[in-house]
């Protein structure tokens, strides 16, 4: 009786497996292959995810290289348009080509003394090719700034780029335009406070540079008749005993001898 408990409850075993086998291969032909595809479609968006993430890192670290070794304006600008799409890299290109061509202003050359090269001066026309091109430069850090203005990164790049305007306009003579960029700094300079206080000396100290500051002419400044000498005028002197004759001093006299003494009787 047992033995016949025993095979059935094998065959049912058998019987259910065989069911089951059944149903995966059913589900494997009608419905596995759909679930597979969303599988391997899933694992390849993942490697590729992943490999475009790596060739963006390699992109920016490429793009820092670049910026690290331009050192002309023209190499900052080039390294600006061939990172076009990395906004933080093309900034702060755009803003140090700005800032170099402030520097040819403030020194009146083109370029610095090169070894082997000669220093090339600014003339007029040339001047407004350097301030048009610097101004040009800061206009558009702050326009690729409005890109990334929602990660909250771009104050410290668009308050300098406003600075630098206002310092072209004011080499310009353009004191409302520089005043302007300077106030719309300063309005930017929420919770930058060195900023803030280059800022605010900026705008303190453009009233000065506006109203100029007034020299006497020449004309104006008294001058003294004469002056009254420090001490007695001892020229006359000094040339009179330049001129006098220099004499050998006299020969010391050689003493006499000493006479002998008198002899004495013995």
């Amino acid at each position: 009786m047992a033995d016949k408990n025993r095979l059935s409850q094998v065959q049912s075993t058998d019987v259910s497996q065989s069911r089951i086998n059944d149903d995966l291969v059913y589900w494997l032909k009608t419905k596995g292959s759909n679930y597979l595809l969303v599988v391997l479609i899933t694992v390849c968006a993942f490697l590729g995810w992943n490999l475009y993430r790596e060739k963006q890192r390699d992109a920016v670290k490429l793009a820092w290289n670049d910026l690290a070794e331009a050192t002309t304006v023209e190499d900052l600008e080039a390294v600006a348009k061939a990172q076009a799409n990395v906004p933080q890299i093309a900034m702060l290109a755009l803003l140090a080509a700005g800032d170099m061509r402030l520097q040819q202003l403030q020194s009146g050359f083109i370029v610095r003394p090169v070894e082997g090269q000669p220093a090339q001066p600014l003339d007029e026309t040339s001047r407004k090719v350097v301030q048009d091109a610097a101004d040009d430069d800061y206009a558009q850090v702050i326009e690729l700034a409005k890109s990334v203005a929602k990660s909250g990164a771009s104050g410290p790049v668009v308050i300098p780029a406003l600075i630098g305007r206002a310092a072209v306009a004011e080499s310009r003579g353009d004191f409302v335009q520089a005043r302007m960029m300077l106030e719309q700094a300063a309005s930017a300079t929420g919770g930058f406070t060195a900023l803030s206080k280059v800022t605010t000396a900026r705008l303190a100290s453009l009233a000065s540079i506006e109203n100029g500051v007034a020299l006497p002419p020449k004309a104006a400044i008294p001058v003294k008749a004469s002056i009254d000498p420090v001490a007695p005028d001892m020229t006359g002197d000094i040339l009179r005993s330049l001129e006098m004759p220099v004499t050998a001093p006299a020969p010391t006299p050689e003493p006499e001898p000493a006479p002998a003494p008198a002899p004495t009787g013995g």
